[in-house]
């Protein structure tokens, strides 16, 4: 800007640059106690830019589909304290 009376010092643009690219990740929740599966997620192709700039951060990508897998069979949920309910 012409006329501004700050100086701004000059840094290296993007400051941090960090590029990640996933095929599929996939995950389960389980119950913290018993560990008996609660739900299980699935992401598909999915991509994430981060750049790190000396006064602001962006981020961008793309996610790919998503599924959600309800593992505890509602209503009629196994109780979990029962091990026998398991075979």
């Amino acid at each position: 800007m012409e006329g501004s009376s700050h100086n701004c010092e000059k840094f290296p643009s993007p400051y941090i640059l960090v590029k990640v690219a996933l095929s599929e990740l996939e995950g389960d929740f389980l119950h913290h106690i018993y560990a008996t599966p609660l739900a299980k997620v699935k992401i598909g192709e999915t991509r994430l830019d981060f750049d790190m700039y000396v006064d602001h951060d962006e981020l961008s990508g793309t996610l790919g589909g998503i599924h959600i897998y309800e593992m505890t069979n509602y209503p009629y949920t196994l109780d979990p304290r029962n091990l026998e309910s398991f075979k």
